[in-house]
């Protein structure tokens, strides 16, 4: 079994004005800061129990993809027009960027490299027996470290660079806030989702929108719109939130003029 390899970088990612704004991350391969698209994340993985490692946005690996997207409907529910009914276990799954998957019984191999010069590290929080960490270790400039463990229960793991303090993570949060965090997603494979009557049908379910959220443009506040018979709603304004605020309008975000990009953090 060969290693998943990540790499610890860093370079400067354009926002929806054309800033850019300085990050790092885990990325598939090794950029440089100036790099005009450096590698920051890896695409989803999937480890499985025969030992290989499989790239693929979508899981389970023998389910249909969803045409478009979206998962297409068995069909109409005919006791109650306009809904539809869905087909259970039967679609894959997409999934973003910074995702890993296992399969339980997998084990889980991950070879790091660190491309800044600052220590810095990989740390699976609570993924180890007894709900421990499990993690590279500090990784000095220009070293690699592999991690290889068991996949743990199925659950969601949060893994990231711990910062200044492995067994507290969250007491040194800005190597996450700069990027170098993601998830680990673990899966039975054997299993298959819980069929559960819904209406009084077992083994299916309407797909329902009855009540949709709308800005209220008021403080970032929001109120219930109900949508009309037809599917139809008022009219919406898209918005935007960020790791430092509550969502807000787009209109009420102010547009920074561009200009070089800032001095980066200390890599």
């Amino acid at each position: 079994m060969s290693p998943l390899d990540l790499h610890v970088n860093d370079g400067y990612l354009p926002m929806v004005d054309g800033t850019l704004v300085y990050h790092r991350g885990y990325g598939d391969r090794p950029t440089a800061v100036k790099d005009p698209k450096p590698s920051l994340f890896v695409s989803p993985r999937v480890f499985r129990r025969n030992g290989s490692v499989v790239a693929s946005r979508t899981y389970p690996l023998s389910a249909a993809v969803p045409p478009k997207g979206r998962p297409a409907p068995a069909a109409k529910d005919p006791a109650n027009p306009g809904q539809f009914l869905v087909h259970r276990a039967r679609w894959a799954s997409f999934f973003p960027d910074r995702t890993l998957i296992a399969e339980t019984g997998s084990t889980i191999s991950i070879r790091v490299t660190n491309h800044l010069a600052q220590d810095h590290a990989l740390q699976f929080l609570h993924a180890g027996a007894a709900n421990v960490h499990v993690g590279t270790g500090a990784i000095k400039p220009g070293q690699t470290k592999t991690l290889t463990f068991k996949a743990p229960a199925e659950g969601t793991y949060l893994y990231c660079d711990p910062g200044a303090d492995p067994a507290d993570p969250t007491a040194d949060p800005v190597q996450r806030t700069l990027g170098l965090f993601g998830a680990l997603l673990v899966v039975n494979p054997d299993s298959s989702p819980a069929t559960l009557p819904l209406n009084g049908r077992s083994g299916s379910s309407p797909w329902q929108f009855p009540r949709m959220r709308r800005s209220t443009g008021r403080g970032g506040g929001h109120a219930d719109v109900r949508l009309s018979p037809g599917g139809r709603c008022p009219q919406f304004q898209p918005e935007c939130g960020s790791r430092n605020g509550p969502h807000r309008p787009v209109h009420a975000i102010h547009r920074r003029r561009r200009g070089p990009p800032p001095a980066p953090f200390p890599r």
